[in-house]
This record gives structure tokens, sequence and C-alpha cells, in this order.
């Protein structure tokens, strides 16, 4: 219950308490209120073929060339990256796309690895410890502000495949 408060908190710009709150409530309430699980994209996000990444509603849009979404879902983010434009695709002579890696340490298993900023930022499947065989956090966590990455953007297997077939080729990353 807390984690699906949390995920409508986000998707209305509350603060992500998990507490049913009477603002929380009374926004439930409202005709206008916006989805936890199907969520309109940013309209300041621009136009075109783009992934679009919200920061303040730990979510991901797969948007096409039509403006239609292809897929959509919550992610793990991290408080440091700046909202701006980025690219997927090869940087600092490391390849755009890896389907399996692991992260420096070499203790977690890295799976579909799409690259975006900065030569090591990208998006990536929830990592799964080496050691124990499990993934670092549950896959709820995505959507809301129970976890945060220090790096990388987190998500859930069946969204990060999406992702990863969408940025196959050279595709326009806007973080809002």
């Amino acid at each position: 219950m807390e984690t699906a408060v949390i995920r409508f908190q986000a998707a209305n710009g509350m603060t992500q308490s998990g507490r049913l709150t009477k603002a929380t409530m009374k926004r439930m309430q409202k005709n206008n209120a916006v989805a936890c699980d199907d969520r309109p994209v940013p309209s300041h996000s621009g136009k075109g073929r783009r992934i679009v990444m919200s920061q303040g509603q730990n979510w991901i849009w797969l948007v096409n060339a039509d403006g239609s979404v292809k897929a959509q879902g919550g992610i793990v983010d991290n408080d440091w990256l700046p909202q701006d434009v980025y690219y997927t695709g090869a940087q600092c002579g490391k390849p755009a796309r890896s389907r399996y890696r692991t992260d420096r340490s070499g203790g977690l298993q890295i799976n579909y690895f799409v690259r975006f900023h900065d030569c090591i930022v990208g998006f990536h499947e929830i990592p799964v410890s080496k050691r124990t065989g499990r993934p670092i956090h549950p896959d709820y966590y995505a959507g809301t502000d129970l976890s945060k990455s220090h790096g990388c953007i987190r998500m859930p297997h069946p969204l990060i495949k999406h992702l990863y077939d969408f940025a196959a080729v050279r595709t326009k990353v806007v973080v809002t």
C-alpha cells in the first residue's frame, strides 16, 4: 500500500511520504488526478522520437516519432544528473550498449546497459549481486523515492528490455 501511495504522490507532484494524508486523499478524488501507472509525457520534453526521463516522478517514457508512447514505467534515478538533452551512443571509446556487464567492483551483474552520458552513465536493469544472485532492491522501488542510484538509471526487466531495443539506434534522451 505504501508504494502505491508513493507512486500516486510522485505522479501528482506531491511529497512522497507514502502516507495517505488528507491532501493525498483529496487529490485522489479529483477528476484530473494523474494515474500512477499511465502518465502523460511532460509537455516541455520536445517532439519526435525520444526517451523522456522525469527525475521528479522517477518515471521514463519511450516516445515514438509520431508522439505515441511505446512504453513507460518507474525508474530508480540519481539526484545529480543535470536536466538536459543527451543522446544514447558510444562514448570515450566505450560501446553504446552491452547486453551483459559488471560494475567496477565485479560484484554486480548489470544487464541491458545503454550508455547516454559521460562514458559511465546509462540505463540498465536493476543490478543483481553475483554473491547472492538477488537484485540489490525490489522492482517496486522503481517509480518511488525508496531508493536512489549513485550513477546509472535502474529499471525493472520488462521496461529496460523495451528501452534496450528502442535505443538500438542513436536516440535523444530528455531529462526533466
